[in-house]
């Protein structure tokens, strides 16, 4: 798929549909979920191949970043990388390639969006608590 095809891709799908494509005629599935990680949340990213994650970020507390990782399919070793940028409030903007070909470059929803939000409701609450006292 050459620049021009992931750009017009990329601009038709909405900001909730999940990121697929499609590779050596099997699906491939991107989604993000927000984790708690302590005092803060971070993203998951995660990469499926015909419903087998292959490859899993496990919420990197990075805002840019990339990440690879080795898999067999159909008998043969193949590299997926994944790499993502700064993170808007529900989607995260992703590059992904598997054995160096350019697969998506796309947002990927955040499933759980709302729940990266808690620390801002904590302190917008502290400040409403300490205004109203």
């Amino acid at each position: 798929m050459n620049e021009k095809e992931l750009s017009r891709a990329r601009s038709k799908r909405s900001v909730d549909e999940p990121c697929r494509a499609l590779w050596k005629g099997v699906a491939v599935k991107v989604t993000a979920r927000a984790v708690a990680r302590y005092a803060w949340t971070t993203v998951s990213i995660d990469v499926a191949v015909e419903a087998a994650t292959i490859l899993r970020t496990g919420g990197a507390f990075k805002f840019v970043g990339s990440s690879v990782e080795t898999f067999t399919f159909d008998g043969r070793e193949h590299t997926a990388e994944l790499a993502w940028r700064t993170a808007g409030l529900r989607s995260f903007p992703i590059e992904l390639s598997i054995d160096g070909s350019p697969l998506l470059k796309t947002d990927v929803p955040i499933e759980n969006w709302w729940l990266s939000q808690w620390p801002l409701a904590l302190v917008v609450g502290t400040v409403a608590w300490a205004l109203l006292r």
